[in-house]
């Protein structure tokens, strides 16, 4: 488990001496990308018959819900889940700029 309070360098760090996975670490990215945006990100659903078969979303939830298709909404695929998931971070992290621009 990572305390909140370590910043990204010394996670990393950690999880190299602690063993922690590619998953892990894409979901740290994912985490850090998104602390100042707080969007809501959905665990990466797999379905063998899309392409990719990896998809993940996630979405603003301070947009007025409003029939039909978010405006404020992002997606990632990949063809494993670390692939998604890490798609997922350059999605968030690449907002995130545009944010504080």
């Amino acid at each position: 488990m990572i305390l909140k309070s370590v910043t990204r360098n010394v996670a990393r760090e950690m999880s190299r001496l602690w063993g922690m996975d590619d998953l892990e670490a894409a979901w740290i990215d994912v985490h850090d990308a998104n602390l100042s945006l707080r969007w809501n990100v959905e665990r990466p659903r797999y379905e063998e018959r899309r392409r990719p078969p990896w998809q993940q979303f996630a979405f603003d939830p301070l947009e007025t819900p409003r029939v039909g298709r978010r405006s404020h909404s992002l997606s990632a695929g990949g063809d494993s889940e670390i692939e998604c998931v890490r798609e997922m971070a350059r999605h968030l992290a690449s907002l995130k700029r545009r944010v504080a621009a």
